[in-house]
Order: structure tokens, then C-alpha cells, then sequence
């Protein structure tokens, strides 16, 4: 209410004037129309005569409100306003009767009526009109009327501020309960009696509350469904105001009310145990609990409170899991699910509602209905309106650095909807692609994509938009089929990192689960027959890591004989020493698994090697291209034998040995590095020769026992590496000629932690 300017002066004037602010809603509306009527006019022209008091001039407003309330309207125009109040006029002096003057003087010098366009006139505040109406109805004895009205949340307002006037509104009450449809509107009305302060029998009181909590437990869906919307909507209408833009929930959301969300997405069979309808909603993924607030978002119930008190300033609301900070600066346990805590375990939901300026709209729309390609085109435009470049279809650096803050909120909306936030830079003569979770908001552009990259890199950076912990920023790059980049991105993604002690840390990436097609069509360039058939294949989430196993992390793990599981591990077995964070070569997969072992031994936590499903998911990180880069790779990008090409790509540094990694500063769309090249990476199955009769599940195949010391067939090897031919780098592509006990100088691993384990 107070964010609206005019009644927000109206507010600081009673303040202003010596007195203390009240305490109810309806003491306050009484007391600025007292001083606006009567002691603001004083103040501004001591000598009017015979002016009328405040009382008077308030009955005739009052009659004013009361016909635009039954009228269902805020407007009328001059004639219509001297109609509607000439007849109450007519019992003042003939002096003071005449309506149009009446009318400019509220206007003009009480400022309660405001003239909004040419001769269209309406209260300067919507509640005045709905607490003057209340007012009359009590003064004139119509209760019957709201009543009668008392499903039509156009009358909400004005029953409230009536109610709180008398001294027994228990027919309000009695009226609802016994009505055979009452709506979602009408319960939450009288629910809030004891927030509004009225006067209500106990005996009706506790009907109520009796008759709300067995809805909840019912099994009738309709019953069900509206116990449940009279709960959720009286916890969104009494959120806790942190300041202007901001409210946050204190407490959590029940099963109840989560299953509301469940209900509507198709999921009813999903149903909580009896009895716990009014307890925390606990158990769901946090990927859900970002959709419960796309859902709230996008549902009419809750955009209509977001609507009321939107409707007099130009803002718009959306729903959103708080920060980590806001959960730790006003709840008493942050024990719930945030945008930028960890993403893992048992929480429960909090929400926060959040005002952003009117030019967001549509983009909060189609973020909460998961329109990613709507909405990265939305950011576009509001940027462009923004920045206001001579161009109006692209930016260029200049346009850029005339950005504004609008970026800051740009990150937070999209941050909040998907839960990480992304941008890219494209060429504009490409084809029209498509945005997904993972990719964001985009800028097409025909100048030079790096120059327009690093000036909205530097802009964000300008802005101070950081990675919130614990998210990592990461470059991702494309290229067409002559290995030319086309398109830059900026992404975000979740991780922890790991201590090993010794100043050695080991950062892992969360994967978010998903389906993917796995394998090669016969039409990939160079595939082979043991990349098929093709099968869509369905990953839980995991973690990876960022990069294959570095040397340094593989001494201090490998030197840890108290650790040991199975086997001794040389602590320097790797060919190339350049440099610690060199990945660690000359490893067989029995040392691969011996090390995840003593790591699991020592973080408490499931690690191991990827399964094969895994390493492709993780790999492609959403595409269909050869590599995840596109359609072919070049040696700027990735360390292989780069003397030979695939497909149209062209010739470059041949190395002939590892490099650090992370070293080309590019990452694929999850935030991993060095998937293609580098060093073979060990997968977790025995090996197959081709998909027939593959898992789809995203498990390791294993054909004999699951005791992984004693295992004696061939494993999988995947990525190829720095000696190998581009094909071999390919995401589809296996490693079919070497026994787990093997180990060469282009031979390392990377790991993987369950997603069940983490943080715990």
C-alpha cells in the first residue's frame, strides 16, 4: 500500500502533523481524511468562509464512494460525479451546494480526488474509496449488502474496513461458513479476522478453524483444493516486509499447500500421509522447489494479491526461494531451500516476494512459464529500450557500456527463475537457435563476438555481478563446421570443493540430471559402429569433476598409505612434469578406483569413476554435435593431434604432450574442462562392443561381479587425448583396446560423486 507515492504522503503528512501514526488500518485511513478535509485546508487557506467541516464534506464523499464501490468502477467524469452527489448537496447551504465546486475543492485543495486524465476523475487512492464506503454502509446500516457480496473480492477491501468498525462482525463470518460455494476470496476474508482485529464469537471462530483443517486432511479434491488455496493465499498476503522491494516468509511451506503444486502439474497421485497436511513439505529436489515458484507465479490466486496491491504503482511481484543471506538474516533456522546455497539434502521451502519495476513484466511471465526462448528475446528488448543504441536489432560495444543497472536485475530474474543465470553472444547471420535452462539470454551480433563478449564481461563486472557462492563463472564457445567461434557464453553452475589438505582443493561440478541420446548416427563423420544403436538414456544427477585428477591431487591422495583400500599407488607415475596442475598420467583403472576409494575413505563421501552414460551425458552437457564445442575442433580450444582435422576444421599446434588444465579457458555448457583431449579419462563399466542391450538408466553396465578389484575384462576409456586424431576426441567416441591393468603417458580419470552423499 505505502509503496504508492501520493498515499505515501498523505501517510508522512499525518506524521508531520503531530501525530502519532495509528496502529489499524482503518484509524489511519480516518485520520488523513480528517486532516486532508479539514486541518490541510487550514493550513492552506486560514481564510475560507463558512467552509464546510469534515465531517460534512466526508458524507458526501462517503455517498460518492458507495455508488463507484456498487458501480464496480474507480471512474466517473465531472457530470457523472455532480450526479451521483447533488442530491445529498441539496440539504447544505445554497452557497456551498454547488457540485462541481464541491468536486474541484476535494480536488484542488484536499488532494482526496485526483483529476487522472481530462475530466476523468477518481479517488487519489483506491482503499479511500473502499474505507468511505465502508463508513456509509456502517452509518447507514447495509451490512446486508456486503453480505451479499461477500464472494466478490471487489467488496474485500470494504468489508474488511467495515468489519473492523463495528462491534460483532460474526454475521460475516456465519455467512461464509454456510455458504454452499464459498470462494477462495470469501474464506481468506473472514480467516483474517484476528489480523484485521475483529470482533468475532469464539464459537464461530473455532467453527471455522475446524472446518478449514478437516478440508486440508479431505479426501473430496474440490473440498481439498479449497482449504488448501485459502492457506497458501493467506501465507502470501502475510509475508514479512524487509523494505520496499522485498517480503519474505517466516515460516514454511506444508504439504498442504505443496500439493496444490503437485495437483496441477499432473502429479496427484504423489500424495502427503494423513495427518501431515499442516506440517513442512520436505523431500522434493530443489529443481522442484524453483518450479513451485514459477507455479506460484504463474497462478491466478496468488498473481491476484501480487495484482491489488500493484494496482496503484507502475512495479510488478514475483516469487522466488530467498539467498542464502536473506535465510540467514530472517529466519530463525535457515534450514530451507535457497537460490545459491547447496542444491542437496532434505530442506524445506521458504518463500520471498519480490517487487521489480513494470518494464520486467513480461519477462517475469515468461520465465515462470519456462519460455526460455521468449524470454532471452524479452531481456534483449529490455535491454535495447534501455541502453536505446542507434541500432535497434544489436548491440555493439558502445551501446554496452551505456548499460545501466538493468543488468543487475537481468541477473537476479533469471537467477531465480532457473536457478543459475547464463548470456551469450552470437552471430547474428546465424540461423535462429534455440534457448534452453541451461543456456540464458543471448545477444545477436554481426561485429566481433569477442570484443562484445568481454565488454559485457567487463559491464557485469562493472555492475558487480559475482558468481554467488557456491557458483563458478565459465566461458563456453562455439564453433561452425570450419572452426570458426560464433558464439560466446557466460554461465554459471554449482559446485563444492573438496579439501585434500596441503593447500589442495578438488572443485565438483553439479550435473543436473536429464535424457540424452547416446551414441552416433551412421551419418557422424568417422563413427563407429560401436557407438550404436543410439538410446535415449535417463542420468540422475551427479557431480563431476571440474577437470580430469590433476598430479598434485594425485600425490597427496597417492602418498597416503593409512588411506589404502586395495592396492599400493605410485605418487608420481605421470610422464610429463611440466607443472602440478598437469593431469596425472600413466594410470591404470585399478589405480583410478584405488584412488576414489581412499578419497571416499577420507571425505565420507561415495566417490568413484563415471560410468560411461555418465561421461557422455556430462560431455555433450546438452548437444548432439561431434563435440561439445560444434561441429568440429580446433587446437585453440583443445589439446589433441592437431595436425590432422575432422570434417571442414582446420589444421593447428600439434603438443605432443599434456597441458595444465583448464589452460584454454573454455568449458563446456555444465562447467567442465578438458572433455575432449588432453588425457584418456577411465569410465567405471566393462566394456561392450556396442549399445545392445545397454542400461538406460545412466548405470555402469557390468557383465560379471561387482567387486571392483577383482575384475579382469576390458574397461572403457573415453575423450581421447593429446596424441589422438580429432575423431577420436569426438563425445561419442570409445576406446576399445586396453585391459584395466594398462596405463600409458596419455592414460588419467576424472571423478564423480553421488548427488546422495554431498554436504551431508
Amino acid at each position: 500500500m505505502a509503496v504508492n507515492p501520493l498515499l505515501l504522503t498523505m501517510i508522512a503528512t499525518v506524521h508531520c502533523g503531530g501525530s502519532a501514526l495509528p496502529g489499524k488500518r482503518v484509524e489511519l485511513y480516518k485520520e488523513i481524511c480528517e486532516i486532508v478535509l479539514e486541518k490541510r485546508q487550514r493550513a492552506k487557506n486560514k481564510n475560507i468562509p463558512n467552509a464546510l467541516p469534515a465531517s460534512q464534506k466526508q458524507s458526501v464523499l462517503q455517498v460518492l464512494a458507495m455508488e463507484l464501490m456498487q458501480k464496480n468502477t474507480r471512474e466517473f467524469t465531472l457530470s457523472q460525479g455532480k450526479s451521483l452527489i447533488q442530491d445529498h448537496l441539496t440539504t447544505f447551504p445554497p452557497n456551498l451546494a454547488n457540485a462541481e465546486d464541491f468536486l474541484k475543492h476535494i480536488r484542488d485543495d484536499c488532494g482526496l480526488l485526483v483529476e487522472k486524465e481530462l475530466d476523468i476523475y477518481e479517488f487519489a487512492h483506491l482503499s479511500f474509496q473502499e474505507y468511505l464506503a465502508a463508513v456509509q454502509i456502517k452509518e447507514s446500516n447495509q451490512e446486508d449488502l456486503l453480505i451479499a457480496n461477500i464472494n466478490n473480492s471487489w467488496w474485500a477491501e470494504t468489508i474488511r474496513l467495515y468489519a473492523a468498525q463495528i462491534n460483532n462482525a460474526s454475521n460475516l463470518m456465519r455467512a461464509v461458513i454456510n455458504m454452499p460455494s464459498p470462494s477462495v476470496n470469501a474464506f481468506v476474508l473472514v480467516s483474517d479476522y484476528e489480523e484485521e482485529g475483529w470482533r468475532i464469537d469464539p464459537q464461530l471462530r473455532q467453527q471455522l478453524i475446524d472446518k478449514l483443517d478437516a478440508g486440508l486432511e479431505s479426501n473430496d479434491p474440490e473440498i481439498f483444493k479449497l482449504a488448501a488455496q485459502v492457506k497458501l493465499t493467506r501465507r502470501l498476503n502475510n509475508l514479512q516486509p524487509v523494505d520496499q522491494n522485498l517480503e519474505i516468509d517466516t515460516s514454511y511451506i506444508t504439504c498442504a499447500e505443496y500439493q496444490l503444486f503437485l495437483d496441477e502439474q499432473g502429479s496427484s497421485q504423489m500424495r502427503f500421509d494423513a495427518g501431515n497436511a499442516k506440517h513442512p513439505i520436505v523431500g522434493m529436489s530443489w529443481e522442484n522447489t524453483l518450479g513451485f515458484c514459477n507455479w506460484l507465479n504463474l497462478n491466478p490466486f496468488s498473481l491476484s494479491i501480487s495484482n491489488y496491491e500493484n494496482s496503484e504503482n507502475s512495479s510488478v511481484y514475483y516469487y522466488r526461494l530467498p539467498t542464502l543471506a536473506e535465510a540467514e538474516n530472517y529466519l530463525a533456522q535457515a534450514k530451507c531451500w535457497t537460490i545459491d546455497g547447496d542444491n542437496t539434502g532434505e530442506k524445506e521451502i521458504c518463500v520471498v516476494k519480490n517487487r521489480v519495476d513494470q518494464e520486467y513484466t513480461e519477462l517475469v511471465n515468461y520465465l515462470a512459464a519456462g519460455d526460455w526462448e521468449k524470454a532471452a528475446q524479452e531481456t534483449v528488448k529490455v535491454m535495447l529500450k534501455v541502453a536505446n543504441p542507434q541500432s535497434k536489432r544489436e548491440f555493439d560495444v558502445a551501446s554496452i557500456k551505456k548499460l545501466p543497472s538493468c543488468l543487475i536485475t537481468i541477473d537476479q530474474l533469471w537467477m531465480h527463475s532457473t536457478g543459475r543465470f547464463g548470456w551469450g553472444v552470437r552471430d547474428a547471420r546465424l540461423s535462429s537457435a534455440k534457448s534452453d535452462l541451461r543456456c540464458g539470454w543471448w545477444l545477436n551480433t554481426s561485429g566481433n563476438l569477442k570484443e562484445i563478449f568481454e565488454a559485457l564481461v567487463q559491464k557485469h563486472d562493472a555492475c558487480g555481478i559475482k558468481p554467488l557462492p557456491p557458483l563458478f563463472a565459465f566461458d563456453v564457445v562455439t564453433v561452425n563446421t570450419q572452426g570458426q567461434e560464433i558464439q560466446w557464453e557466460r554461465r554459471q553452475a554449482q559446485y563444492f570443493t573438496e579439501d585434500l589438505g596441503n593447500s589442495v582443493t578438488l572443485d565438483m561440478v553439479a550435473i543436473r540430471g536429464g535424457t540424452f541420446t547416446m551414441g552416433s548416427p551412421k551419418t557422424e563423420a568417422e563413427s563407429r559402429d560401436s557407438e550404436r544403436p543410439q538410446q535415449e538414456v535417463t542420468v540422475p544427477p551427479f557431480f563431476m569433476g571440474k577437470y580430469p585428477v590433476t598430479q598434485a591431487q594425485w600425490r597427496l591422495i597417492a602418498s597416503r598409505k593409512d588411506l589404502k583400500v586395495d592396492r599400493d599407488l605410485e605418487p608420481n607415475p605421470s610422464k610429463f612434469k611440466d607443472s602440478d596442475r598437469c593431469p596425472v598420467e600413466q594410470v591404470s583403472w585399478y589405480d583410478a578406483v584405488e584412488f576414489c576409494a581412499r578419497l571416499s575413505k577420507q571425505t565420507g563421501k561415495e566417490y568413484r569413476l563415471p560410468s560411461e552414460a555418465e561421461w557422455e551425458y556430462a560431455c555433450r552437457a546438452g548437444t548432439t554435435t561431434p563435440f561439445h564445442f560444434g561441429e568440429t575442433i580446433t587446437s585453440e580450444l583443445a589439446n589433441y593431434r592437431a595436425t590432422e582435422t575432422y570434417g571442414a576444421g582446420v589444421k593447428g599446434t600439434y603438443r605432443e604432450k599434456t597441458t595444465e588444465v583448464g589452460s584454454f579457458g573454455v568449458a563446456n555448457a555444465f562447467g567442465l574442462y578438458d572433455m575432449h583431449g588432453n588425457v584418456w579419462e577411465w569410465c567405471l563399466d566393462d566394456w561392450h562392443d556396442n549399445y545392445e542391450s545397454a542400461p538406460t538408466d545412466g548405470s555402469a553396465w557390468f557383465d560379471d561381479n561387482n567387486n571392483l578389484f577383482q575384475k579382469q575384462r576390458r574397461a572403457v576409456l573415453r575423450g581421447g587425448s593429446c596424441l589422438n586424431y580429432p575423431a577420436i576426441c569426438r563425445s561419442a567416441s570409445r576406446n576399445v583396446n586396453y585391459r584395466r591393468d594398462n596405463f600409458f603417458y596419455n592414460f588419467g580419470f576424472r571423478v564423480v560423486c553421488a548427488v546422495g552423499r554431498i554436504l551431508q
